[in-house]
């Protein structure tokens, strides 16, 4: 991972008070990631560390969890 903050542009409102270009933002986002190595240096990081685990995602859309049924 690199030492600078967060890359940060005006990737949001015009200048007539538009919404936001999510998909330009998610693309920005992925590509400074990539570049980053982002998710590499965030297994790297905890290398050692005890296992984290999530047994139980988000909410399905029926806002059943795995757990609420069994």
């Amino acid at each position: 991972m690199t030492d600078s903050a967060y890359p940060r542009s005006d990737l949001g409102a015009d200048q007539r008070g538009g919404s936001p270009d999510f998909p330009a933002m998610e693309a920005q986002v992925l590509e400074y990631w990539a570049r980053d190595d982002t998710f590499r240096a965030s297994i790297a990081r905890r290398d050692g560390a005890p296992e984290y685990v999530f047994y139980d995602g988000p909410p399905s859309p029926t806002a059943y969890r795995t757990t609420d049924i069994y």
